[in-house]
């Protein structure tokens, strides 16, 4: 202290005037920003393997954190000079599907940028602006031993007058890692006594989801080739289990994270990933391994969203409904949506998945698990040998009877996948002895509810135990 007065050190009087030196140019740094985003975007539009193109600008404790990690004070004559040699300033994400997709957009950017300038950078003959250092080999090896395709570039006007930027190409799956590495190690300044055990947790983390990298990968290229409908529904079958356990495990540790505890949510991540790729089918009508791409980017961007559980929903004061099942369903449902932790965690989830307005949404669901219900119990009744005027009305005196069930408990266990094929087995058991029109009017719909009611009671006993 001097003169009653507190004096800063140089280093920290330094960042203040990087910062405002930083600010005095946001305007041209955030331009040049829009149009990096711009310029990669258009050049993969009509690309399949490319997703989505993303910009940062780096924050101002991210920079006061770089320039006193790396030293910068002592590097560079003043802080002008400091911050135009922040290598990431601006920070460009190239986003697509899978792992191996990230060298086919790097080989794309190569054949853009062919016109040769001095110390390994390159420019594009599209913009004359956008300069790439294309020399170094890619993709380069980081600190915690993984490759990513990191190429630094700047983007100059008026000569000398100019702003660096970082390119990053990333997979979804490298994303969602990248995500976990940045939170858990490299933003995370505790000294940690288990730190290499934590890392080798990651390593094992990071190996898991490559390996479901290249399973995602192997289906959805099947999808695309795949002539026989068979193998196709099974393909799907198969392509909606490993999302649901990305659902699952994603938002398991988001539900801890808001809750404090831990949910047992598999039925309800089936049940959402069956809710929501059956929307697409018969509103969206994009093709099922597209959507799926589509869907796998929102969840790689969830890390990013704060999902608060718990939270009541805004229920509108009229809902039309489309027939009288979904209107039995829907209302009883309503009911509990704001009362029951388990639907109002699904309703979270499809929230945060789809960013559509809930009542709209409900609406769709409540569709969808008659739909689903009704489907079943026409496979059923389709094979006995009755006119179609006949098995139109037990469809629908059945599909009364599954749907009461149903309603009586509102179990999320009663409607995934696995429960549906159990419920059909039980219709078709119990329309086996159907083989006249005159038997219909013998049938007893109690006796198809008790059965429904004991297997499901025994087996949620036979679980608990």
């Amino acid at each position: 202290m001097i003169g009653g007065v507190f004096l800063k050190l140089e280093i920290f009087q330094f960042l203040e005037k990087s910062i405002e030196h930083m600010d005095k140019n946001m305007d041209f740094i955030s331009n040049s920003s829009e149009s990096l985003k711009k310029f990669f975007n258009d050049i993969f539009l009509n690309c399949d393997f490319f997703i989505n193109t993303t910009a940062r600008i780096k924050s101002e404790d991210s920079i006061r954190e770089k320039l006193l990690r790396n030293n910068y004070y002592y590097k560079y004559p003043n802080h002008k000079v400091a911050i135009e040699n922040l290598p990431d300033l601006i920070g460009i994400r190239v986003e697509c599907r899978f792992i191996d997709d990230e060298k086919k957009i790097f080989d794309e950017i190569s054949k853009n940028f062919t016109v040769e300038l001095k110390d390994g950078f390159y420019r594009s003959e599209l913009n004359s602006n956008i300069e790439l250092k294309l020399s170094e080999k890619q993709p380069t090896v980081q600190k915690n031993g993984f490759e990513i395709y990191k190429i630094d570039g700047r983007y100059v006007v008026e000569g000398d007058y100019f702003v660096n930027f970082e390119l990053q190409i990333k997979s979804l799956v490298n994303i969602f890692w990248g995500e976990i590495d940045h939170r858990v190690l490299y933003k995370n300044f505790n000294y940690m006594i288990t730190e290499d055990f934590i890392r080798s947790i990651m390593f094992s983390i990071k190996a898991n989801l490559s390996m479901i990298d290249n399973q995602l990968q192997s289906v959805y290229n099947h999808l695309k080739n795949v002539e026989n409908k068979n193998n196709y529904d099974s393909s799907k079958i198969h392509l909606k289990t490993i999302v649901s356990k990305m659902v699952h495990d994603l938002y398991s540790v988001k539900i801890k994270e808001s809750t404090g505890f831990v949910v047992d949510f598999k039925d309800c991540a089936n049940i959402i990933v069956d809710y929501i790729f059956s929307k697409n089918k018969f509103h969206n009508s994009m093709r099922y391994e597209d959507y799926f791409v589509r869907f796998l980017n929102r969840l790689s961007g969830a890390n990013n969203r704060t999902i608060v559980i718990g939270e009541t929903f805004e229920i509108c004061d009229t809902i039309e409904f489309k027939n009288d099942l979904c209107r039995k369903f829907g209302l009883g449902l309503l009911e509990l949506v704001n009362k029951d932790f388990k639907w109002n965690l699904i309703f979270s989830v499809i929230q945060d998945i789809e960013e559509n307005d809930f009542c709209e949404e409900f609406v769709l669901f409540s569709e969808f698990i008659v739909f689903a219900v009704v489907k079943r119990v026409k496979r059923a009744v389709d094979e006995l040998n009755i006119s179609d005027e006949d098995k139109f009305k037990l469809k629908w005196d059945i599909s009364y009877v599954v749907m009461e069930f149903i309603c009586n408990s509102y179990a999320p266990s009663l409607i995934t996948f696995k429960s549906m094929k159990e419920i059909e087995n039980k219709i078709r058991n119990f329309l086996k002895n159907v083989e006249q029109p005159e038997e219909i009017l013998a049938l007893n719909y109690e006796e198809l509810y008790k059965s429904l009611e004991n297997n499901f009671v025994i087996k949620e006993m036979d679980e608990f135990e």
